[in-house]
């Protein structure tokens, strides 16, 4: 998910304190320090906590995707800007493709029971939380490369939202992963103290990547 905008102005006109809000949304101070200094990407899942806790949609803190410039064909450029078009469509229609695989395999395997032993993460809590990490890694990842690298260059404004909403279901799919292994670690034979650390590896592997 991309940084997330205007979360300092909200807080101070909630007269929320930075510890205050990361109370309020389940995440570390360090966390909402990094998210109000604008440094780097956030976990989709706590983009929503923070979201939540300040009383609005994600989506009202995510900074806008510009519409690509246009550019308009002339005699002796036509040849030129209808080669570059190609040459996005086709690396957008690539992205889509391997995007659209990320997803279709990767639903498949969050879906799979304890019987299916084969290349199945769900079968102990700390292949799990592993695989949750990986995931969330990966939709940060995604979401970086997709905004600033291949929407910017994307010559029309539907392929870019199309781009942009395949990356929102692997982030959706990413918080289905954290929703499954929190699961776990409620049903799992362990004291109150192991399940906190065991939702703290959770937490603090994603700060990587928040």
């Amino acid at each position: 998910m991309r940084p997330l905008e205007g979360v300092r102005e909200l807080r101070e006109r909630r007269m929320f304190s930075q510890q205050e809000l990361a109370h309020r949304a389940g995440v570390s101070l360090f966390t909402i320090q990094r998210i109000e200094r604008g440094e780097g990407s956030v976990r989709p899942s706590t983009g929503r906590a923070v979201a939540a806790a300040l009383g609005v949609r994600v989506e009202e803190l995510l900074p806008k995707v510009p519409a690509p410039p246009s550019s308009e064909p002339t005699l002796f450029n036509g040849m030129l800007v209808e080669a570059r078009r190609t040459v996005e469509q086709d690396a957008a229609a690539a992205w889509k493709d391997y995007v659209s695989l990320r997803i279709d395999w990767c639903g498949r395997v969050v879906e799979r029971t304890a019987e299916d032993e084969w290349n199945n993460p769900f079968v102990s809590l700390d292949s799990a939380i592993q695989w949750a990490l990986c995931i969330g890694m990966e939709a940060v990842n995604l979401s970086n490369i997709v905004n600033q690298k291949v929407i910017p260059s994307v010559g029309t404004a539907e392929a870019a939202q199309e781009l942009q909403r395949l990356v929102e279901r692997f982030a959706a799919l990413s918080d289905r992963t954290d929703e499954r292994v929190n699961a776990m670690i409620q049903a799992a034979e362990l004291d109150e103290e192991e399940k906190e650390r065991a939702k703290l590896r959770l937490i603090d592997g994603g700060k990587k990547s928040a």
